[in-house]
């Protein structure tokens, strides 16, 4: 008895098997690269059907590219941020030795200025 009831949409990845025969083909190496580049894009449903195999290639050769690739990614992404990360710290300590050296600017003219007023009134006595 056959079901009325729709297939829900996959979200996983086809994966081809094939046997060691065809492994060392390079034809099938890079079909195996470009599939792996393409892994990440979104498909319909029916765009691949797992039951057609003329492209002779797949299995965990395919899964472990697929899972570096993502790694990869993820790595990247971490790194992108991190690198930001650095980047804010370098400009926000070297806005703070700005503002510290400018800071010591004027509280030396600031003493230098209270100093030259006290002497213009009188109130310092130096020693001749």
């Amino acid at each position: 008895m056959a079901s009325d009831r729709k297939q829900k949409q996959s979200n996983s990845i086809p994966i081809r098997f094939f046997d060691g025969d065809d492994a060392d083909d390079p034809a099938d190496l890079s079909e195996l690269a470009d599939a792996a580049d393409n892994a990440g894009e979104d498909f319909p449903p029916d765009a691949v059907d797992p039951r057609h195999n003329d492209a002779g290639f797949g299995g965990p050769e395919l899964a472990e590219l697929v899972a570096s690739r993502a790694e990869l990614k993820r790595l990247q992404t971490a790194l992108d941020e991190a690198k930001e990360a650095l980047a804010r710290r370098q400009a926000d300590f070297e806005n703070y030795r700005k503002r510290i050296e400018r800071e010591r600017g004027e509280a030396h003219s600031r003493v230098v200025a209270d100093v030259a007023a006290e002497r213009a009134e009188g109130t310092i006595v130096t020693k001749r």
